[in-house]
């Protein structure tokens, strides 16, 4: 395994790697044993398969102390399936890797010569500060200056890891796993509760994460985020970047630890598999949020699996910002004439000076993605746009960010705001941001008008500002002539932007 290097300032402008070959990671965990296969060893990876098997390999730890014939066998069966799978989408050779059901199983060592004889493949087993350290990786991976603490819930324990700005301070593992305490409701609850209280007051490094953010991991915490997203009614159901106040989810995980089994059956939004655990979930959430003092619970889609990778890649690769590289590669597919972001984004910059550098940097990302919709059908280019990069898997961005690029994408093409399509992004975002999507997308769609988005014509074009006064330089060389069409949408901007339409001169 790859040594841990600090996480150091981000490269605003990264290059991306050519096409590689894709990687799968197949994680043989104590509940379920999942096979991601992923687009390449790259910075920000994208998911192209995703499949679990429920095996429980960890549901009989707690009583024998091994892991029991019929889970092994499930799991057995999964990981030649998976092996198969994925040598047959064209990875070369998947990462196998087991935690804590078979790191802590009297019969693990039996159970790994198993999966060598039957499946023909190796096993790494994590120790669990392996466990710890690759779980905040995972979560650094997208959020790299990420400050608190991560905390990811498996089947057969709990990984917890103290993070400042993107760097791993302390680290622990406690027994504190969904499969250790199966159903623990009615006259056990307080027993549990109690148990979780002693085993996260042990680590006393927890009480520094006061005030900060805390950043849940694993499926049972999903399933947690997703319960109190339909029960907020949120526009937006992605589990990545999703962010609440801890007193709310503390509210949630009291009332959902209390309920009944009835009560359990009528909760909307979470699955059936998951529904039984989820009482203990929630009191796990809450023990771990009240122990840490923690200000905010930030969810994050990258974990386990994802810091596996992450570990591996150089110090450079690492630097790079995880969306701005996805953009790009999503641009290098599906521009037309060649990557005109760089280009764009200095084209419409007279607009934007003396704005803050985080704004800077959604601004490119929004160049880069100006010109992936043009395959799509004119009368639905707009929405089909903005509801692919709203929910398109980038890594670590907030749900404001995402409705600030989809919507900005809506403008570009023309979209109305006041469109019920955009009502839902209204809801994600500020006044302000709303307004800067907007002189984004008419300012991106002025380019085009001038451009076609070929960026050697854009290039002899320019906005020019003078206060509140905005002019238009085309080329000089009559390859982009002024028609009305260019004088129409260069009104259009100088309204949204709130400046005057000065000459357009060419």
């Amino acid at each position: 395994m790859p040594a841990t290097k600090p996480i150091e300032a981000l490269d605003p402008r990264p290059g991306f790697a050519p096409a590689d070959p894709p990687v799968a990671v197949v994680d043989i965990g104590s509940n379920t044993v999942r096979l991601v296969v992923y687009d390449g060893y790259r910075r920000a990876p994208v998911p192209m398969f995703n499949e679990s098997a429920a095996c429980g390999l960890g549901g009989e730890l707690a009583t024998t102390g091994e892991i029991g014939a019929d889970a092994a066998e499930r799991a057995l069966r999964a990981i030649a399936r998976f092996g198969r799978l994925a040598r047959g989408m064209g990875v070369v050779e998947p990462s196998f890797i087991a935690t804590a059901a078979v790191r802590e199983a009297a019969n693990g060592t039996d159970f790994l010569r198993e999966v060598a004889r039957r499946c023909g493949e190796s096993v790494e087993v994590l120790s669990g500060e392996d466990e710890a350290r690759l779980s905040a990786l995972g979560v650094v991976s997208g959020m790299p200056r990420a400050d608190g603490i991560v905390g990811d819930l498996g089947g057969g324990s709990l990984e917890l890891v103290d993070i400042r700005r993107g760097r791993i301070v302390n680290q622990a593992t406690l027994p504190l796993g969904i499969l250790r305490y199966g159903d623990r409701r009615g006259p056990h609850r307080k027993a549990m509760l109690g148990e979780i209280r002693s085993e996260l007051a042990s680590i006393r490094w927890l009480k520094g994460g006061e005030g900060r953010t805390f950043y849940p991991v694993g499926g049972a915490w999903r399933a947690v985020a997703r319960l109190h997203m339909a029960r907020a009614d949120h526009p937006l159901h992605i589990i990545d970047g999703y962010r609440v106040p801890a007193r709310d989810m503390r509210n949630l995980a009291d009332l959902v630890g209390r309920l009944s089994p009835r009560s359990l059956e009528q909760i909307a939004g979470v699955s059936r598999r998951r529904r039984d655990s989820l009482p203990v979930a929630c009191d796990m959430m809450g023990a771990v949020l009240r122990a840490a003092g923690s200000k905010t619970v930030a969810f994050s889609a990258q974990g386990l699996r994802e810091g596996y990778l992450y570990a591996g890649l150089d110090a450079k690769r690492r630097r790079d910002d995880p969306v701005l590289v996805a953009a790009m590669a999503l641009a290098a597919r599906e521009t037309r004439f060649g990557p005109i972001g760089e280009a764009l984004f200095d084209w419409i910059d007279p607009l934007f000076q003396g704005r803050r550098k985080g704004r800077r940097r959604l601004r490119l990302i929004a160049c880069h993605l100006a010109d992936i919709g043009w395959r799509e059908h004119p009368d639905y280019r707009a929405v089909q746009t903005m509801n692919r990069i709203q929910r398109f898997p980038f890594m670590g961005l907030k749900h404001d960010e995402r409705a600030f690029l989809g919507y900005a994408a809506f403008v570009r093409y023309g979209g109305d705001a006041g469109a019920p399509e955009a009502q839902p992004l209204h809801r994600l975002m500020s006044e302000r941001l709303r307004h800067r999507a907007e002189v984004i997308g008419e300012a991106v769609r002025l380019a085009f008008r001038v451009s076609g988005g070929a960026p050697g014509v854009l290039g002899r074009s320019a906005l020019i500002v003078d206060k509140d006064l905005l002019s238009l330089r085309l080329p000089d060389n009559g390859s982009s002539p002024f028609d009305d069409s260019v004088a129409r949408q260069f009104e259009t901007l100088a309204a949204t932007a709130g400046m005057r339409a000065g000459r357009i001169a060419g």
